[in-house]
């Protein structure tokens, strides 16, 4: 993939793009940012990623500049420069130094493999999801990168987060679904971050006539769980092999369902031409 990056209306190469130094994402992590996948050179869900771009950022005290309207026909212009189809594309919006405006950068990288099977553990820190930016997809991540980096070094593919009172909240990068007596369940958005792909996953379930419900999880239960997934924007929903060193077995009729039926809507939405 070429080093070519989209910087504030510009497309330049990657080495070219710059900060200052005293931007208040660079000193303090305000920020925001959001990760979609770009399939057949398409963004996948863009208008959901930047309705979601916007809130953070108010909540988080950034105006955005005007530039960021243009991210869908850049996303496009970038994936062309680029000379790639299917990426991950990463939207940073700085929050500037109070006199110079934030900047907005965009990057693509190549979609990540997964590899097989699928672990998930649990994060041996507690979750705070009182947290004023619990929620928000904040370029303030150092928590989540650290959590999922020691997930990684076990050979696990993510670890979810879990509060003092023994809640399950979210992944340290997707959201949680389990499927306990049939049902599918998923933690409410309380401290925890909206999904893009966790609300899409929750819509195809209702077209499907499959019962789910957001509620509160308690940690005990993952191990009741027949079925678990984790969703996000990058691979979509992706099926749980070993949940918290437990194996879970086949067949999987709810997660292949929405599996399925997200990589359909990918394809529909996506569809070249």
């Amino acid at each position: 993939m070429m080093p070519t990056v989209w910087q504030d209306g510009r497309l330049i190469p990657a080495a070219e793009a710059r900060l200052p130094a005293f931007d208040h994402t660079v000193l303090f992590g305000r920020g925001v940012f959001e990760t979609l996948r770009l399939r057949h050179g398409v963004p996948f869900l863009i208008e959901r990623h930047l309705e979601r771009l916007r809130a953070g950022a108010a909540l988080v005290g950034i105006e955005l500049p005007r530039v960021v309207d243009d991210l869908p026909r850049a996303l496009g212009e970038l994936a062309q420069a680029c000379s790639v189809t299917e990426a991950v594309a990463r939207i940073t919006c700085t929050a500037g130094d109070g006199s110079v405006p934030g900047s907005v950068l965009v990057h693509l990288r190549d979609v990540p493999p997964v590899a097989s099977p699928v672990s998930v553990g649990v994060a041996p820190f507690a979750h705070d999801a009182r947290s004023p930016i619990a929620g928000v997809k904040a370029t303030n991540y150092l928590v989540h990168d650290i959590l999922r980096g020691r997930a990684r070094s076990a050979g696990r593919y993510d670890d979810l987060l879990v509060t003092t009172d023994g809640r399950v909240t979210e992944g340290t990068a997707a959201n949680v679904f389990l499927v306990l007596d049939g049902r599918l369940v998923t933690p409410p958005c309380e401290g925890v971050l909206a999904g893009i792909t966790r609300g899409l996953v929750l819509e195809l379930a209702a077209e499907r006539g499959l019962e789910a419900s957001e509620r509160q999880l308690d940690q005990d239960e993952l191990g009741d769980a027949t079925e678990a997934f984790v969703t996000n924007a990058a691979l979509g929903p992706v099926s749980i092999d070993v949940l918290d060193g437990r194996e879970l077995g086949h067949p999987r009729p709810v997660s292949e369902c929405l599996v399925s039926a997200y990589r359909a809507r990918v394809e529909d939405v996506c569809r070249p031409g």
